[in-house]
Protein backbone atom coordinates (compact mmCIF):
# COMPACT_ATOMS: atom_id res chain seq x y z
CA UNK A 1 0.00 0.00 0.00
CA UNK A 2 1.35 3.40 -0.96
CA UNK A 3 1.22 6.11 1.67
CA UNK A 4 1.26 9.89 1.21
CA UNK A 5 4.82 11.10 1.62
CA UNK A 6 6.22 13.67 4.00
CA UNK A 7 9.80 14.72 4.14
CA UNK A 8 12.08 15.02 1.15
CA UNK A 9 13.81 12.81 -1.36
CA UNK A 10 16.94 12.93 -3.47
CA UNK A 11 17.09 10.88 -6.66
CA UNK A 12 20.41 10.39 -8.42
CA UNK A 13 20.75 8.35 -11.62
CA UNK A 14 23.20 5.48 -11.17
CA UNK A 15 24.28 3.94 -7.90
CA UNK A 16 27.28 6.09 -6.96
CA UNK A 17 25.36 9.04 -5.51
CA UNK A 18 27.64 11.38 -7.50
CA UNK A 19 25.17 12.57 -10.15
CA UNK A 20 22.90 15.64 -9.75
CA UNK A 21 19.75 15.34 -7.65
CA UNK A 22 16.72 15.32 -9.98
CA UNK A 23 13.97 15.01 -7.33
CA UNK A 24 11.41 17.80 -7.09
CA UNK A 25 8.64 16.33 -4.97
CA UNK A 26 8.14 13.03 -3.14
CA UNK A 27 4.54 11.95 -3.88
CA UNK A 28 4.10 8.60 -2.14
CA UNK A 29 6.10 5.72 -0.69
CA UNK A 30 5.52 2.05 0.11
CA UNK A 31 7.70 -0.72 1.48
CA UNK A 32 8.61 -1.70 -2.09
CA UNK A 33 8.78 1.58 -4.01
CA UNK A 34 8.01 5.26 -4.45
CA UNK A 35 6.54 7.82 -6.83
CA UNK A 36 8.62 10.97 -7.26
CA UNK A 37 8.23 14.10 -9.37
CA UNK A 38 11.60 14.80 -11.02
CA UNK A 39 13.25 17.39 -13.24
CA UNK A 40 14.43 14.98 -15.97
CA UNK A 41 13.10 11.80 -17.54
CA UNK A 42 14.97 8.55 -16.93
CA UNK A 43 14.87 5.44 -19.10
CA UNK A 44 12.89 2.48 -17.83
CA UNK A 45 15.14 -0.11 -16.24
CA UNK A 46 17.79 2.40 -15.15
CA UNK A 47 19.02 2.15 -11.58
CA UNK A 48 18.91 5.16 -9.27
CA UNK A 49 19.99 5.94 -5.74
CA UNK A 50 17.05 7.21 -3.69
CA UNK A 51 17.58 9.02 -0.38
CA UNK A 52 14.60 9.77 1.84
CA UNK A 53 14.76 12.34 4.64
CA UNK A 54 12.32 12.26 7.54
CA UNK A 55 11.45 15.55 9.25
CA UNK A 56 12.49 13.94 12.57
CA UNK A 57 15.83 12.45 11.50
CA UNK A 58 18.97 13.80 9.93
CA UNK A 59 20.00 10.30 8.75
CA UNK A 60 18.58 9.49 5.30
CA UNK A 61 17.06 6.15 4.38
CA UNK A 62 18.96 5.07 1.26
CA UNK A 63 17.64 2.59 -1.29
CA UNK A 64 18.82 1.47 -4.72
CA UNK A 65 15.82 1.35 -7.04
CA UNK A 66 14.89 0.48 -10.61
CA UNK A 67 12.86 2.94 -12.69
CA UNK A 68 9.68 1.03 -13.59
CA UNK A 69 7.59 4.00 -14.74
CA UNK A 70 8.32 7.38 -16.33
CA UNK A 71 5.26 9.52 -17.07
CA UNK A 72 5.26 13.00 -18.55
CA UNK A 73 2.20 15.13 -17.82
CA UNK A 74 2.51 18.61 -19.27
CA UNK A 75 5.66 20.04 -17.74
CA UNK A 76 5.79 17.46 -14.93
CA UNK A 77 7.74 14.20 -14.99
CA UNK A 78 7.00 11.35 -12.59
CA UNK A 79 9.18 8.33 -11.87
CA UNK A 80 7.88 5.11 -10.40
CA UNK A 81 10.64 3.34 -8.48
CA UNK A 82 10.91 -0.27 -7.25
CA UNK A 83 13.39 -0.76 -4.42
CA UNK A 84 15.92 -3.60 -4.67
CA UNK A 85 15.49 -4.17 -0.92
CA UNK A 86 12.20 -3.32 0.80
CA UNK A 87 12.09 -0.39 3.18
CA UNK A 88 11.76 -1.32 6.86
CA UNK A 89 8.52 -0.39 8.63
CA UNK A 90 10.11 2.21 10.96
CA UNK A 91 11.87 3.86 8.02
CA UNK A 92 8.60 3.96 6.05
CA UNK A 93 6.69 5.53 8.95
CA UNK A 94 9.37 8.23 9.17
CA UNK A 95 8.74 9.45 5.62
CA UNK A 96 4.95 8.99 5.35
CA UNK A 97 1.83 10.31 7.04
CA UNK A 98 -0.24 7.86 9.09
CA UNK A 99 -3.29 6.42 7.29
Amino acid sequence: MRLRARGQAEIRVGMTGCTPNIARNLINVSLSGALVEVSASVDLGRMVEARFYSPESRRPVVRIAKVVRCDVSGERIYLGLRFENPMAGPDLSGVTYPK
